[in-house]
């Protein structure tokens, strides 16, 4: 086909092209002007659009069962729920700190105070009323001299 031939060719083209048509050839002439390669001969195009089939082709033959992906969607999703309330204790605690450092108020940091040392020395046997402590002491000792029912023995006696 010679020269003139091909100019009446693309002169009808684009006199029949609708919209969509003119587009895809401007873009065409466009690459032309460049020297911008077409995608299907770019080897890098072609290289990504090899190794995506690649990867298809081999998940084809992996399967998924519900059951396992709902368990990876609540582990992410506990994951992230811990993540948030460790990110919420974190701002809490440098909410405490700003409160502290702008307080003047000796009371509030000797609660503070307070509040630490009994956390830190913190064991319910001390929080106990004497009344507390002889009862649990009692009841070792009928524990250990066998005066004690298991829990079905009692619960069958009061149903």
């Amino acid at each position: 086909m010679d020269t003139t031939a091909i100019r009446e060719k693309l002169h009808r083209l684009i006199e029949d092209a609708n919209d969509e048509k003119l587009a895809a050839l401007l873009e065409a002439f466009s690459a032309v002007e460049t020297g911008q390669m077409p995608w299907w001969k770019d080897p890098e195009t072609i290289k990504e659009l090899d190794d995506r089939l690649k990867s298809f082709v081999a998940e084809l033959g992996t399967t998924y069962r519900l059951s396992a992906i709902d368990k990876e969607l609540n582990l992410r999703k506990s994951k992230t729920v811990q993540n948030d309330i460790e990110m919420n204790i974190q701002t809490e605690k440098i909410e405490l700190v700003k409160m502290l450092l702008n307080t003047n108020n000796p009371r509030i940091i000797q609660s503070i105070k307070h509040i630490f040392k009994k956390e830190e020395t913190s064991d319910f046997w001390d929080d106990l009323t004497s009344d507390q402590k002889k009862e649990i002491n009692t009841a070792k000792i009928q524990i250990k001299e066998g005066e004690s029912l298991d829990y079905d023995s009692f619960m069958s006696k009061h149903k």
